[in-house]
């Protein structure tokens, strides 16, 4: 009887876990939490009515947060561009010639005078996307044609930096810097920029501001302060993918430190530069003091032809 009491307290507080707690739960853990939700185990039947009741969407929010084993889109490294600006043309160029584009798009004001004129644009991925890509590719067990990828195919995006249309705005002789998540003055970046870092008016900047004084900065951290890190949670809103990335990282690059926040400080002027995130080699650093002109590597998304196993769960 009392092995039969733990088991149904350990029930109730899975399913406690998973509903209040969702957003920070790694992958791992929501793989584990949703057997146990589909399973015939008995002391599910223990769970209150209204537990019951709530367990099927449950299971679908739990469901929505595992990767299927083929993905339905395809990431392409682009060729390594001489600078940023002319690997946004590229990207773009390719994006617009593609039947099968599948790549993230931007609207923006033509005319800032008249607010009636609007157009789209391609646009890189931005940081978290970046992320989340490498995850997904990670993830993605079999190839369209139902054939196992191995772990060399599974972990190409790591082996190269990644650029974003992420900004990280600099306020001059300071250490305060803001966060934009989809940069309108990256994305639209003339085609023949060729200098450091884009001059701005920092007050007209709309975003998330932070202190690099308060925090740690351009410093290896443990998963711990990674999760903690006000900037890496704030580039990257999803808790739970954040969770995953960090396990999956360190499982691929064990050791103490990893993932260190670089970032300028006291700048001379405001500046406005591009984030990316380092490959395995460099411990996945995020940068923030990327000089715009420096060669740049983007990823394209294309979508793919479904298959009968992409159509599976997972």
């Amino acid at each position: 009887m009392q092995d039969l009491l733990l088991q149904i307290q350990e029930t109730v507080r899975a399913y406690r876990e998973a509903r209040d707690n969702l957003e920070n739960l790694s992958l791992q853990r929501i793989k584990e939490l949703h057997s146990l939700f589909t399973s015939e185990d008995y002391t599910l039947q223990f769970l209150n009515k209204e537990a019951k009741g709530n367990l099927t969407s449950l299971v679908s929010k739990l469901e929505a947060r595992i990767p299927k084993q083929i993905s339905d889109l395809r990431y392409i490294v682009m060729p390594r561009a001489s600078n940023y600006a002319k690997g946004v043309k590229a990207l773009k160029n390719d994006c617009l010639i593609d039947s099968s584009n599948a790549q993230p798009t931007f609207s923006y004001h033509v005319d800032p005078k008249n607010s009636s004129l609007w157009a789209i644009t391609p646009r890189p991925l931005t940081f978290e996307e970046n992320i989340k890509a490498r995850v997904d590719d990670y993830e993605t067990l079999f190839d369209e044609n139902g054939n196992e990828r191995d772990l060399n195919l599974r972990t190409r995006l790591f082996n190269t930096y990644l650029d974003s249309c992420t900004g990280i705005a600099y306020k001059a002789k300071t250490t305060k810097f803001k966060i934009v998540t989809e940069c309108s003055e990256l994305i639209n970046i003339a085609s023949n920029f060729n200098e450091h870092y884009l001059p701005i008016d920092y007050g007209s900047i709309n975003g998330i501001e932070l202190d690099s004084s308060q925090g740690i900065y351009n410093q290896l951290l443990t998963p711990k302060q990674i999760l903690e890190h006000p900037a890496w949670n704030e580039f990257i809103k999803d808790k739970s993918l954040l969770k995953t990335y960090i396990d999956l990282f360190f499982k691929l690059k064990p050791g103490d430190g990893k993932m260190r926040f670089w970032v300028n400080k006291e700048t001379k002027k405001n500046e406005l530069r591009a984030l990316y995130v380092n490959g395995i080699d460099s411990d996945s650093y995020a940068n923030g003091n990327y000089d715009l002109y420096y060669s740049a590597s983007f990823l394209r998304v294309t979508q793919k032809a479904p298959t009968a196993l992409s159509r599976e769960k997972f």
